[in-house]
């Protein structure tokens, strides 16, 4: 039974509001809803008062009382930025047109705002809205997970008004979006809210934080507000006195500083922060992400996925080319690179440097897959690709193999044509794996196989076996 969320709105300005015949009040949508703060950009176009959701009906749904199918998107900006209105007029009303769908596109808070963690810092949705999550684990730091569960519950629970069928909802996300998706998957909590999901290129190679790691986050935010007491040292982490750690003293001191002021600390942190603080990419990618450990999300999702320990529910995964690209430049140190192949280098081992052992760097280079050509400006196209293929496609092809391996028949690539028109046998071994594509019945009718095409690559991690570790 999925909980259930009641919502008033009567703490809005009236000038927001108007009263119905039954005394109840109808918030007004006039204009688009504002983006949350990000981590990092400042403006007029954000606001805290940021958890909105934008629909998208076909008309005859209202007028006919349809119960329609409804597609509810998460968008993407590595848990540091983005808004709803990527799904626009022009997108999701012609999708819910052509599809005759109801298109849904929700906000949620992200960085610092979303993902800030301490035990002294416990979000009260979970017990105001019914949402049950373990009770010997903290609850803070995946707030942002916690928004998106408000528009599921929202949904369920007010689709019926609209025309939408709260038995047939669709999740979507992209990147960060994806990511999330593949956490609701694996969580308790989610698994009543919906009953399919599409996840658009959502990385499996980036970890989060643990609680530890998420702790020591907030102290480097309440330092820099000064809203506790600490040695700052150049190079090393700001954090509180370890004689007098988070409370709720310092808590209430954070609430009390605007949004400007938190977004500006966040900033210095990772400024200040040195890269080798937790020696993988999350800093780099997504310095403010979900925290594993807690009564929401026990681990990573990867490992959920390997194990095959996650909702059974259709599910459509998908890994886009270069999608490491938006990340070269910072993963880099900023250096354009251009046609100096002394510099992309330079900068290419220091990376290597600090995420890989000496072994596993020469067994990297060995490899040549990796390698800077001759003309430097083609070298930021090289760390695109072991972006790529290490963050998102080997990670998630690792993963889903293992875990569906126990949950699904495994074919050769040649299948025998057999009597029966229509059918084909296919042998129960394969000497080398390949990616499988399977139909939502997991039937030999519906079980294709094709080259992977990054086969290459792939095999290159799986002897380093360093998921999940960086």
């Amino acid at each position: 039974m999925a909980p259930v969320l009641e919502r008033d709105l009567s703490s809005y300005p009236r000038s927001l509001n108007e009263t119905s015949s039954d005394g109840k009040n109808i918030y007004q949508t006039e204009k688009k809803a504002p983006a949350c703060p990000s981590a990092f950009e400042f403006g007029n176009s954000t606001s805290e008062d940021c958890l909105y959701i934008d629909l998208f009906v076909p008309k005859k749904a209202i007028e006919e009382k349809l119960a329609l199918e409804i597609f509810l998107y998460f968008h993407g900006g590595a848990f540091l930025a983005g808004t709803n209105v990527v799904v626009g007029p022009d997108r999701g009303a012609f999708i819910a047109s052509e599809q005759n769908i109801i298109v849904m596109s929700a906000n949620y808070r992200f960085g610092v705002f979303g993902f800030m963690f301490s035990n002294s810092l416990q979000d009260r949705i979970a017990s105001e809205h019914g949402i049950k999550y373990n009770d010997n684990l903290p609850v803070s730091g995946n707030q942002g997970l916690m928004d998106q569960q408000m528009a599921m519950i929202w949904t369920r629970e007010n689709c019926k008004y609209f025309g939408g069928n709260k038995e047939k909802i669709t999740l979507g996300g992209m990147s960060a979006g994806a990511q999330s998706l593949h956490a609701h998957l694996a969580m308790d909590s989610s698994k009543e809210l919906f009953q399919q999901a599409i996840a658009f290129s959502g990385p499996q190679g980036i970890p989060y934080y643990n609680a530890e790691e998420g702790e020591l986050i907030t102290e480097g935010i309440a330092y820099l507000t000064n809203c506790c007491e600490g040695p700052f040292v150049p190079g090393i982490q700001p954090r509180c006195n370890p004689n007098r750690p988070i409370d709720s003293d310092v808590i209430q001191c954070m609430k009390r500083k605007s949004t400007e002021e938190i977004q500006e600390a966040a900033w210095k942190l990772v400024q200040a922060a040195p890269l080798d603080n937790f020696k993988r990419l999350t800093m780099i990618a997504e310095p403010y992400s979900p925290i594993i450990g807690t009564g929401m999300l026990k681990e990573m999702p990867f490992f959920h996925f390997q194990k095959g320990e996650i909702h059974h529910k259709p599910i459509i995964i998908d890994v886009a080319d270069n999608e490491g690209w938006k990340f070269v430049e910072p993963v880099m140190f900023g250096l354009p690179c251009d046609n100096n192949n002394s510099v992309c280098d330079e900068s290419w081992d220091r990376l290597k440097s600090f995420l890989f052992s000496d072994d596993d760097n020469h067994k990297i280079d060995e490899s040549g897959i990796y390698n800077c050509p001759a003309d430097g400006s083609e070298c930021l196209e090289k760390v695109d690709e072991f972006l790529t293929d290490f963050t998102w496609y080997c990670n998630m092809q690792k993963c889903l193999i293992d875990g569906i391996s126990g949950l699904l028949p495994d074919y050769t690539g040649n299948p025998v044509a057999n009597a029966q028109e229509g059918h084909v046998n296919w042998e129960l071994f394969s000497v080398n794996k390949q990616w499988l594509d399977v139909g939502k019945n997991a039937s030999k009718e519906f079980a294709m196989q094709t080259e992977d095409p990054r086969a290459t690559a792939c095999a290159l991690w799986n002897t380093i076996d360093l998921y999940m570790t960086i």
